[in-house]
């Protein structure tokens, strides 16, 4: 996929204006991406992953027709992990 760093920034307005919280950082491959998200309380990881695949999927086949042609979908899951406020750091490196 072309503009894979304009690709990724895009998806970080994304999760912001999906109401996630606070998108912390969000890194990938070709095939591969770790967000770090800081949710409210109020939201479950399995909405926030729903609102963040759907939103990301529409602009992704929006943009790059390509994957649109050919068919992109996210897989299906997630994995999801907790981390403490004093690991976010040492996370993000």
């Amino acid at each position: 996929m072309r503009g894979g760093f304009t690709a990724l920034a895009e998806l970080l307005t994304i999760a912001q204006r999906s109401s996630l919280g606070n998108t912390l950082a969000i890194r990938g491959v070709a095939d591969h991406l770790h967000v770090l998200l800081s949710l409210p309380a109020t939201l479950a990881v399995s909405k926030a992953m729903q609102l963040l695949k759907g939103k990301s999927s529409k602009w992704l086949r929006e943009t790059f027709s390509e994957l649109r042609r050919d068919g992109f979908a996210w897989q299906e899951g997630f994995g999801a992990f907790s981390i403490g406020v004093s690991g976010v750091k040492d996370t993000v490196e």
